[in-house]
Order: C-alpha cells, then sequence, then structure tokens
C-alpha cells in the first residue's frame, strides 16, 4: 500500500492540475478496477464463442479535441465459415426496451466506420426482463427518416447476428429430464405424520433419467446448464437408501450465452454476485466454451433430454456477410 501512496504522490506532483480529492480518487480507481463491465462482459461473450480470433479495446484518447467521429469500443476480428471478417462493434446496455441514439451520435459512429470502410455493429444488452438480452445488429438498421437511431429490442431481433457471427443458440432441457441421487441410509429421522425430516447417508450414485424414467449415462457439462431453468425435487424412499431426485417442471427456453457466468464459477452465478470481466479475460478464467455447451446439448439430445437447438439467421444477410 505504501508503494501504490508513493507513486501516486508522484503523480500529483508532476501534475499540478490533479484534484487531491481522495474519495474521487477512491471511486475512479475502483472504477477502473471493475473495468467497463458491459463492454467487458461482451469481450469475454466473443471470446467465449471461440468465433472471435481477435478482439482489440479502442482507446479512448482521441486527438485533436473536437474529432467529428465517435470512436466505437470494439475492433473485432470473426471466423465465420472459415473467413476472417474484422468489423466495429460498439456496446450498449440499458434496462429500457428501447435504445437511442442522437443524430451527432449516430453520424459520428456511421462516418468512422465509412472512412475505415469497415462495418460496424450494435451490441446490445437489455436487462429489463431479468436474465439478459442480447442482439448484435448493423448500426443502419437503427436509422430514422430524422438521422437519429432507435432500436427495440424485440423488434431488432430480426435482424440479430449473434447465431450468425458467434454461434450463439436457443435450446430446451425437456420437461421430466432429471438428475437422480441414490444414498444409502445410515441415520432417517420422521415427524409425527411419517415425513422424513432428515437423512444421515453416503451418495452411492448419481445419474440421469429421461422424462420417461429411463436412466442413461452421465452427460458431462448438463448439470451446469440444467441451473438455467426451473427445476423441483422429489424423495422417493426403500428400505435401505432414498433416491432424491431433481427434475424440469417445464419445456423452458434457453439461450445459450445464459452458460457464460457459470463458465466462470456456478457458486458466482447461484449467489448473483458481479463478475469481474476484465480479471476473466486476463486470466483466461473460463471453465467451458459456447463449442462444449453445444457438444453437451448433442448428446443430451441423443438420450432424449433435450430439445431442439435453434440457430437464428436475421431476416436480410448484411452485405459484408455475402460470398463472391
Amino acid at each position: 500500500m505504501y508503494r501504490a501512496a508513493e507513486l501516486a504522490h508522484m503523480i500529483l506532483q508532476e501534475d499540478k492540475g490533479i484534484s487531491l480529492d481522495l474519495a474521487k480518487i477512491r471511486y475512479k480507481l475502483q472504477q477502473l478496477n471493475r473495468g467497463r463491465p458491459v463492454e467487458s462482459e461482451f469481450a469475454a461473450l466473443a471470446l467465449w464463442s471461440t468465433h472471435c480470433q481477435y478482439i482489440h479495446k479502442l482507446d479512448r484518447d482521441t486527438l485533436p479535441k473536437g474529432c467529428p467521429y465517435e470512436i466505437p469500443d470494439f475492433l473485432c476480428f470473426l471466423d465465420v465459415n472459415g473467413r476472417t471478417i474484422p468489423v466495429l462493434i460498439e456496446v450498449k446496455a440499458s434496462k429500457n426496451q428501447v435504445l437511442k441514439f442522437s443524430k451527432k451520435y449516430y453520424s459520428a459512429l456511421r462516418d468512422f466506420a465509412d472512412e475505415l470502410r469497415l462495418p460496424i455493429l450494435i451490441a446490445f444488452k437489455f436487462t429489463g426482463f431479468g436474465r439478459p438480452l442480447w442482439a448484435l445488429f448493423e448500426l443502419q438498421k437503427m436509422a430514422t427518416p430524422r438521422g437519429t437511431g432507435k432500436a427495440n429490442i424485440l423488434e431488432i431481433m430480426r435482424h440479430d447476428l449473434f447465431g450468425t457471427l458467434l454461434g450463439n443458440f436457443h435450446f430446451q432441457i425437456r420437461k421430466g429430464a432429471t438428475i437422480a441421487i441414490k444414498i444409502s441410509k445410515k441415520e432417517v429421522k420422521k415427524d409425527n405424520s411419517g415425513s422424513i425430516v432428515s437423512i444421515v447417508g453416503k451418495i452411492e450414485d448419481v445419474y440421469w433419467e429421461t422424462p420417461e424414467g429411463k436412466r442413461v449415462e452421465w452427460v458431462s457439462l448438463l448439470d451446469m446448464l440444467f441451473m438455467l431453468t426451473e427445476d423441483a425435487v422429489a424423495l422417493e424412499e426403500y428400505p435401505d437408501h432414498v433416491i432424491q431426485k431433481f427434475y424440469k417442471v417445464h419445456d423452458d427456453a434457453t439461450i445459450s450465452y445464459w452458460a457464460l457466468p457459470l463458465a466462470v464459477s456456478p457458486r458466482t452465478y447461484l449467489e448473483g454476485d458481479t463478475i469481474p470481466w476484465d480479471k476473466v479475460i486476463r486470466d483466461g478464467g473460463l471453465s467451458f466454451s459456447l463449442t462444449d455447451v453445444e457438444h453437451a446439448v448433442e448428446r443430451a439430445q441423443d438420450y432424449g433430454l433435450a430439445g431442439p437447438m435453434i440457430y437464428t439467421q436475421p431476416k436480410d444477410m448484411p452485405k459484408f456477410l455475402e460470398t463472391t
């Protein structure tokens, strides 16, 4: 801590214009330590998809002052069907269903991309539904007759490129799919009505059951994906053991990128803690990739535990993705 304070003092001595407001300095340091969460989360999501070859955070310091351009957040090199495609990406997040850009902001982003002759995309994270919804779309899809930008998350989904560019897909774990845990009975306590209050025993077996009650092989990673939708629990008692069952109560739809926080830490996901995305990116702290999710769902389909996977494409394929 002394060395950190010494360095801060040296900076203050060099630049007399810096305000010595320790509370504000501490707040700014905390901001830097956290990074820009939404931008960093998108970077983690792009790398997790395995479709992003490189992602570069563009410099915020634009000189000289009064630059007519708005510099987007990222330059990405994406692998799309064996082709390397560079794109610019501006990341936004909102609890509001509608994302709006002023005329000046919209044109400044567009003009920068035009000068570089690169496509520019908007990555919009909508957080108003509880679970996040991401949409990745061309900036021009936001254009209004007045020259401003406007995008409703539900309407813009028809132009979403998350599946095409980053491999995102929708899937479901079937209603009735079950994780079964066999526990030997060493000590059982029951109340006056005969209901089990507590059990002491050893876990002897853990396995999957299909909605039809058939035991099938264990599917790695599917147990984590199981956490993404609602389940219920039941207890079956036998003379020398009990079987605790966690089973799906609905055919709930799931979006593959919802699994990203689980790749960081299941505990962090369950406790709702803030994820330090910058640190995750630096340390490579992801335990599985989107490809691993895809393979797990495919195996689950083989055993009747999962429904179809849906890969969405935009209503109109962007020109920069057209092959010649």
